[in-house]
């Protein structure tokens, strides 16, 4: 019992030892192919790249979504250079279909918040393809 089988790691190790740095994306296909960088991970790069304490680390990266979310609410885009801009779309009325109940109905006109990709993102993406 007190051994362990090749191969398995105690939970806290592993997930340690796997958090990805922001400049070591390829990181997060050794955990999985289809993992999302979430915030937790974005806190732990900044923890190991910039030597600050957790907490600190923390009160970095959470006023950041905060900003952007009340930029869009006022109606305003959001650029970060190098990375692309967030902007609104205005999408008229048009006739959808449910299939199920293979119904028509009116959705109405709505504004949606898309993401335009920098060049130079677009250039990094395509490289790894």
């Amino acid at each position: 019992m007190g051994r362990q089988a090749r191969g398995r790691y105690k939970k806290n190790t592993y997930k340690r030892n796997l958090r990805p740095c922001l400049m070591k994306i390829s990181a997060i296909k050794k955990r999985s192919e289809t993992h999302a960088l979430t915030k937790d991970d974005i806190v732990h790069s900044i923890y190991t790249r910039l030597d600050l304490p957790k907490y600190k680390s923390t009160e970095v990266t959470e006023p950041l979504p905060e900003i952007i979310k009340r930029t869009l609410a006022k109606g305003n885009d959001v650029l970060i250079s190098k990375f692309g801009r967030f902007s609104f779309k205005e999408k008229r009325e048009w006739m959808g279909r449910n299939p199920p109940a293979d119904e028509k109905t009116l959705l109405r006109d709505r504004r949606v918040v898309r993401f335009i990709s920098s060049a130079i993102l677009r250039n990094r993406i395509y490289e790894k393809i």
